[in-house]
């Protein structure tokens, strides 16, 4: 299930802001952390420049930016896609815990053509009946286990695929994994970006680091019902069976699911298929996550006092200051402040 999205009309021109411009911009004393807002997503790149372009081709939208130094790509107030320069392709593998960008446009079926016409590779999505679809809706229910397909074709209650909306799923510029839904109330030329798809080796342990030194909400259980209480003694939970459809032949775990709310785009875990830990983001393809905060002193003292790991210590961000510390799956998370 996915959070709610943003929005950015069709839009030309250079835009300078940072993507946390909507920030409030005063802390006062001794009160609670307000939660971070999101600021960006950076991937390291052999040629920015082509990677830029590539990014405004499938997602017209997209404004070119410059933000603390870095170019890249922006919707303004929401968030921001920045490149480092590299001279060699950077790894994508082992697995780390950046899984895909996830987009929405107004018409999936019509990226999918596009997609063929630039080159892209459009991973195909294994149904329960043993075939492939480029869109999910082509098949069965998003997210159905083997058993209830079974239990569902007996009882003769086996809805059939709606064929309408749905996702995608592609490597993009640099082979970046990239989520695209569709959303019919965009009009052409708009695109939106509300989450950042993650792994997790025990998203619900993630979830409550999250709340514990980030401040995130707490999320609500499934229909708006007060999510089960864990602890971080009960927090680690089995795996779920694998559900369809899925970039993988046997099937994706999609639970425990978890995450986190950063403003307008939020974090969506799910859990570590493999059984190994997840391998470090640094140095990867997309070597790390940030978000922002008014003043950055008091996150630095609170950070420190909980023993959270440091990447980096304080050091330039533009004319903004910034730290770089690691999630509970090695996840890189940069926080940018004054």
């Amino acid at each position: 299930m996915k959070f709610r999205w943003l929005v950015l009309p069709a839009l030309v021109g250079l835009v300078m802001l940072s993507a946390a411009s909507g920030s409030v911009s005063t802390q006062s004393v001794g009160s609670p952390l307000a939660t971070p807002v999101f600021h960006h997503v950076h991937q390291n790149s052999t040629d920015p420049a082509a990677a830029i372009a590539a990014f405004q081709k499938l997602y017209p939208a997209l404004l070119k930016a410059t933000v603390g130094g870095f170019e890249g790509v922006q919707i303004p107030d929401v968030m921001s896609i920045l490149f480092t320069k590299v001279t060699a392709p950077a790894a994508t593998q082992p697995q780390s815990a950046f899984l895909r960008h996830v987009f929405s446009v107004p018409n999936v079926r019509e990226l999918v053509q596009q997609l063929r016409s630039m080159k892209m590779d459009v991973r195909p999505l294994y149904t329960l009946e043993g075939t492939t679809v480029d869109v999910s809706t082509d098949t069965f229910q998003n997210g159905m286990t083997r058993a209830a397909y079974e239990e569902a074709k007996t009882k003769g209650a086996l809805a059939p695929p709606s064929r309408t909306g749905g996702y995608i799923i592609f490597r993009g510029p640099e082979n970046v994994l990239i989520e695209t839904t569709e959303r019919t109330t965009l009009e052409p030329g708009q695109a939106a970006y509300g989450l950042v798809d993650m792994w997790q080796d025990h998203p619900i342990c993630a979830e409550i680091w999250y709340r514990t030194h980030l401040n995130t909400p707490v999320r609500a259980g499934r229909g708006g019902a007060p999510a089960p209480a864990y602890t971080e003694a009960t927090c680690r939970v089995p795996k779920s069976e694998p559900s369809f459809p899925s970039v993988d032949k046997e099937g994706t775990r999609r639970q425990p699911g978890g995450g986190a709310a950063f403003g307008p785009v939020s974090l969506n875990w799910f859990v570590a298929q493999a059984e190994t830990p997840l391998a470090p983001t640094r140095g990867q393809l997309v070597d790390h996550i940030a978000v922002s905060v008014p003043i950055l002193d008091p996150w630095i003292a609170k950070l420190k006092a909980e023993n959270v790991t440091f990447l980096q210590q304080p050091y330039a961000f533009g004319e903004m200051r910034a730290i770089m510390i690691e999630g509970p799956s090695r996840e890189a998370i940069e926080i940018i402040g004054k």
